[in-house]
């Protein structure tokens, strides 16, 4: 049964991400989790570059892993941005049915662009939080994610799933 407590915290948590997510699709021609999908795979590419990795590109397999989506639902985010010439798939002769994924120019430009409008949407709701209500804010999170790690473990250590 659902107490008052727990109603709002749902509310509250409901009532970001739709703001978050409504917002961004306002500001770019890409969806919430098309542009997901572009940083994970900007972020895994300069992994792999900072390993000195000599894969041609990140590997669906990956993608899916890293965003807990099904190869399928992921396969199908990569034809929308492929679409869009936002990504390329590449193979390598080594292997015809390893298929990579890598940036396109575009594709950069893209997730340059709406990461530095985030950036800069962020700096500007810190400075006009206040530095007190800031670091509030971010011991109440920090505490927050203790706790439901806390309870998570416990949990599920006690469950049978």
């Amino acid at each position: 049964m659902q107490t008052k407590k727990t109603q709002e915290l749902i509310e509250r948590v409901f009532r970001f991400n739709k703001l978050i997510f409504l917002k961004m699709e306002k500001i770019s021609d890409s969806t919430h989790g098309e542009f997901k999908m572009m940083g994970v795979i900007d972020k895994e590419l300069k992994a792999l570059k900072a390993e000195g990795s000599d894969a041609p590109g990140v590997t669906v397999s990956k993608l899916s892993t890293c965003l807990m989506h099904s190869k399928p639902a992921t396969s199908k985010m990569l034809n929308t941005l492929e679409e869009k010439g936002f990504i390329e798939r590449i193979t390598t002769k080594a292997d015809r049915r390893a298929v990579y994924i890598v940036l396109t120019e575009a594709g950069q430009e893209k997730i340059n662009e709406i990461t530095e409008r985030m950036d800069n949407f962020t700096n500007q709701f810190l400075e006009k939080l206040g530095e007190e209500d800031t670091e509030n804010l971010f011991r109440i999170l920090d505490r927050m994610y203790e706790v439901m790690s806390e309870q998570m473990d416990n949990f599920f250590e006690t469950k049978e799933i």
